[in-house]
């Protein structure tokens, strides 16, 4: 017979609490950097918002709009980065020819949204304090913006270690 005591010391009990609070804790830090990264997707398409003549006329419409227009830009491209990472959960049995070829265009997919993540944090957040000619012919360490690089690779990589780090949580749990 299990008593409450002994249900309470459950080592499997303390382990998944444990887990969770991993998950909570670093899913916290990953929800702060995708809302950190909707900037560059939504100051893009307010920039362009503001092209169209009749969205110009109010100020406040450009912004929505590029922040609303922004959001779906970042969920797909944060989507189209960890599709091959969750598709890794699927059983050995049933990797197959077809599942081979869905992996590979998964790969391409998300190499593609880390090329539009990576330009659109290096435009956002620019990765030098000086322009680009400058440093070229007189590269130093003081001209490289360390703050803005290490931004934009949290931003870039962030989801992806949360799935990570959730796949071995879920399997050690």
């Amino acid at each position: 017979m299990v008593t409450s005591k002994q249900k309470r010391n459950d080592p499997k009990r303390v382990d998944s609490f444990i887990g969770w609070a991993i998950l909570l804790g670093f899913g916290g830090v990953t929800f702060f950097a995708l809302c950190q990264n909707i900037g560059p997707y939504s100051s893009l398409f307010s920039q362009l918002m503001q092209r169209i003549p009749l969205l110009g006329m109010l100020p406040f419409i450009p912004s929505l709009l590029g922040f609303i227009v922004g959001t779906g830009c970042l969920a797909a491209v944060q989507s189209a980065e960890v599709w091959p990472l969750l598709m890794l959960d699927t059983p050995s049995e049933e990797r197959n020819e077809e599942w081979n070829r869905k992996i590979k265009t998964a790969c391409v997919i998300a190499s593609g949204g880390y090329a539009i993540d990576a330009a659109a944090c290096a435009r956002f957040w620019p990765p030098l304090k000086v322009e680009f000619a400058v440093f070229r012919y007189a590269p130093t360490l003081g001209a490289i913006a360390w703050g803005n690089i290490a931004i934009a690779v949290f931003t870039l990589f962030g989801l992806a270690a949360y799935v990570c780090l959730w796949r071995y949580v879920r399997k050690v749990m």
